[in-house]
């Protein structure tokens, strides 16, 4: 401490910045997203340039966010406002002490994190495109991810399908990999495959020739422009988040069926399980998945079915949990 006042490390604008997805996301869920943002900006400056000691100078974070965030004084004051109490605290109106990951993990309801994205600073200048960056967040960094549907990130995001559209082409940080089809198998009759595909048509479903049907499912995106972060920094924020509380994760897809007879018969059903042998259809097309997974060595098959954990019916689809992609013929 001088004799004018306290002495501070001068932050600097990082050259990305360090989200955990599922922050941003309920961030977004919040239409909290411009606060978060700031707060992501300042706190991954302060880790760069004070070692993530949390204590800055007021006038200097204005002066990060004006660069970092491309807006002007006025608004830079604005946000700082509106972040008070909940990601900062003011300290004799010159300083800021900034809240750590795991307070705001808490305050926005996180249990768990998975790997941080490393954000290019530059997609937080103008507000379309740090929303594009913050849903962005909701896929992988590389080509390996998992199918993932409009619906489910507008489920984790709450940004709809059409706004995710517009923001991908607009900005261009969600890259389209993989194109992902379910083969539901051959139905009954050429008919009834024409049938099903004409009623959910909204839904990606297509009829082929023999009367197999196929539905578009979530197609593979990557985030192209991030980077992933270290694994034990995602440990670290986990086991601040269960310090005291009780863990409800768990792991693998889970199948659920109103009745037990149901259960039965789709366990029986070897169609349904991805094998060839019975022509039985145990459950309604909109449930019997099959999809062949396109990795190297003898072919498995996995059967994914909507988990109503993500808060939907059973109609609706859902994640399915595999790698690569079972295509049309």
């Amino acid at each position: 401490m001088s004799a004018t006042g306290p002495v501070f490390t001068k932050l600097v604008v990082p050259e990305y910045v360090s989200i955990f997805p599922e922050m941003g996301q309920a961030a977004l869920r919040r239409h909290d997203e411009d606060v978060f943002a700031t707060w992501a900006l300042v706190h991954s400056s302060d880790a760069v340039s004070n070692s993530g000691k949390g204590l800055c100078d007021r006038a200097d974070v204005g002066t990060v966010i004006r660069t970092g965030m491309g807006v002007g004084l006025r608004q830079a004051q604005r946000l700082m406002r509106e972040g008070e109490g909940r990601y900062w605290r003011s300290i004799d109106g010159e300083r800021l002490l900034l809240f750590g990951q795991a307070a705001v993990g808490r305050a926005l309801d996180l249990t768990m994190v998975t790997r941080a994205h490393h954000v290019p600073v530059g997609e937080f200048v103008g507000r379309g495109r740090r929303r594009a960056a913050l849903v962005a967040l909701s896929y992988r960094t590389d080509s390996l991810g998992h199918p993932t549907s409009r619906r489910l990130v507008s489920e984790l995001t709450g940004v709809p399908a059409t706004t995710q559209r517009r923001l991908d082409r607009e900005h261009g940080l969600a890259k389209l990999v993989t194109t992902v089809f379910a083969d539901l198998g051959e139905q009954p009759t050429q008919w009834y495959s024409d049938r099903v595909a004409e009623e959910y048509r909204h839904w990606g479903f297509v009829s082929g020739w023999g009367a197999k049907l196929y539905r578009q499912h979530g197609s593979i995106r990557s985030a192209s422009t991030h980077h992933i972060g270290s694994s034990a920094a995602m440990r670290r924020l986990n086991h601040a988040l269960k310090a005291g509380r009780p863990a409800i994760s768990s792991r693998g897809p889970r199948a659920y069926f109103e009745g037990e007879k149901a259960v039965q018969s789709w366990m029986r059903d070897k169609r349904a399980r991805g094998k060839r042998g019975s022509g039985a259809h145990s459950l309604h097309p909109l449930l019997n998945y099959s999809l062949v997974v396109g990795s190297p060595g003898a072919k498995r098959h996995h059967t994914s079915v909507l988990s109503e954990i993500r808060g939907a019916s059973q109609l609706t689809g859902g994640l399915l949990h595999r790698r690569g992609a079972a295509r049309m013929p």
